[in-house]
């Protein structure tokens, strides 16, 4: 399987696992090109990539997390993990910054 059928795949599983747990509308972008990503209108907003890849690049991913800052008061990147199938299992990284911003609001809502 190539790696856009493969992050294809890894971003559907995401999305649909999102849809499951939350039951709220999520937006899916960019499907079957590097970088897809998705929208999920709770809370403040989330901007989501989505990736399933050999080599990690945090650093690379957050920076297009970021570069949708504009949009979305919060930004994650959902990873698959090796030998894993399904989305709970994957890892979800997110910048100090962020991380703070989503306990901030949090708290303000008690």
């Amino acid at each position: 399987m190539n790696t856009h059928a493969k992050g294809y795949q890894w971003s559907r599983a995401c999305v649909l696992y999102l849809r499951e747990e939350l039951g709220h509308h999520v937006t899916q972008r960019g499907l079957g090109q590097a970088g897809d990503d998705a929208r999920l209108p709770i809370g403040p907003g989330w901007s989501l990539e989505f990736k399933n890849v050999a080599k990690w690049a945090p650093g690379q991913w957050l920076e297009q997390v970021e570069s949708q800052r504009p949009f979305h008061m919060l930004g994650a990147v959902w990873a698959h993990r090796r030998g894993k199938a399904h989305p709970s299992q994957g890892f979800v990284v997110m910048s100090g910054e962020q991380f703070i911003a989503l306990l901030k609001w949090m708290e303000s809502k008690g």
